[in-house]
């Protein structure tokens, strides 16, 4: 007899007996979550000739930028108003669009394959971000998988060689192209993040998918905190490592070289790149910081609202997007302990346990 998996767990879900999973909900009720869609439109856009003509589009922009190599954005091109909260608050405002539609295009790849997918808000690091959920999409078959992980790029890819053009094209008043010079820059600076595989970026699940690890970064992460976990009894308490052998030990053996090559890797690389982003970024915090209370101060001694809204308005930009993070951070950490909760067997006092007293 032969079974339909696919078949199987969507009667599953459908009629009750699965609710969840991995923390993630099913009930087509739950606002953050869509029924199994449709491909419609979304199966052409992930098409063959559509893919051929984005490459071809994005080739005849690199071609264009290589005749005209003063296009390309400076730092300074986010600067492009001399209000400096008019100059980050509608560059991020842009950037923040795009990385929006980043995710819709994932979630686009994935509709195309009738994988159901919502986007939140997640944070990596330090880092504030938007990501797209598809608990199923493991069902799939690999290669297709890599479509959905590179939709974001693809759409990103999209973006620059159309704004490339436009700057090639069309001569622009100088504050629009600046200001599109700088919009271009926050792009461009999102494929470096996306390249920090350390993380869960999407070249990092394509790069599982390469070396055929599902699990890779958490394999990695349990590898790490089992050395730290004896490197801080052994050095600290001056007592053995605690009992338990090392996760990565029950792998295959290709698999675990791939698993502590990555571990390595990937602590070394986070050490080094959170030493350079406080190194190149906290500076210019620092300087913005600064600025904004010059403006303010100078604003309230000589009466000018406008430099005092300059200035409140860059602070209320720095910090909105951590207080965010930290909300974020806790978020997770809650939902965390729940599953933990969840997971853990009952303990010896628990009333569903323990046996009814006699009277």
């Amino acid at each position: 007899m032969e079974i339909d998996g696919i078949e199987f767990a969507r009667g599953l879900v459908e009629n009750g007996f699965v609710q969840e999973v991995d923390g993630v909900s099913l009930d087509p009720t739950d606002p953050g979550e869509t029924e199994p869609p449709r491909p419609g439109i979304s199966r052409v856009l992930f098409s063959a000739p559509a893919v051929l003509l984005l490459l071809l589009w994005v080739g005849l922009a690199t071609f264009e930028t290589l005749l005209h190599p003063s296009i390309w954005p400076t730092y300074s091109s986010i600067f492009w108003s001399p209000y400096l909260s008019l100059s980050l608050g509608v560059v991020v405002g842009l950037a923040s669009i795009e990385a929006s539609v980043h995710e819709v295009a994932h979630r686009a790849a994935a509709r195309s394959l009738g994988v159901p997918s919502r986007i939140r808000f997640g944070a990596r690091l330090t880092n504030l971000i938007l990501q797209t959920e598809t608990p199923g999409l493991w069902s799939v078959p690999r290669r297709k998988r890599v479509r959905v992980y590179l939709a974001g790029m693809a759409w990103d890819a999209l973006v620059v060689a159309s704004v490339l053009m436009l700057l090639v094209s069309i001569a622009l008043p100088d504050w629009v192209q600046r200001l599109l010079e700088g919009f271009l820059l926050m792009v461009l600076l999102s494929f470096t993040f996306q390249m920090q595989v350390y993380m869960r970026t999407d070249l990092y699940r394509v790069l599982a998918e390469v070396v055929r690890s599902p699990n890779l970064f958490t394999d990695a992460v349990e590898h790490l905190r089992w050395v730290g976990g004896r490197f801080l009894f052994r050095a600290h308490l001056r007592r053995t490592a605690p009992a338990g052998a090392d996760p990565a030990a029950a792998l295959p053996l290709r698999e675990r070289k791939v698993v502590l090559a990555y571990a390595w890797g990937a602590a070394g690389v986070s050490i080094a790149a959170t030493g350079a982003g406080l190194v190149i970024w906290g500076p210019v915090l620092v300087l913005l910081l600064y600025r904004a209370a010059v403006e303010v101060g100078a604003g309230l001694v000589t009466h000018s609202w406008v430099l005092v809204a300059d200035g409140l308005g860059v602070l209320l930009l720095m910090t909105y997007d951590h207080v965010v993070w930290l909300h974020v951070k806790l978020r997770d950490r809650r939902e965390t302990l729940r599953e933990e909760r969840s997971t853990a067997p009952p303990s010896a006092t628990d009333p569903a346990e323990t046996a009814p007293a006699t009277p």
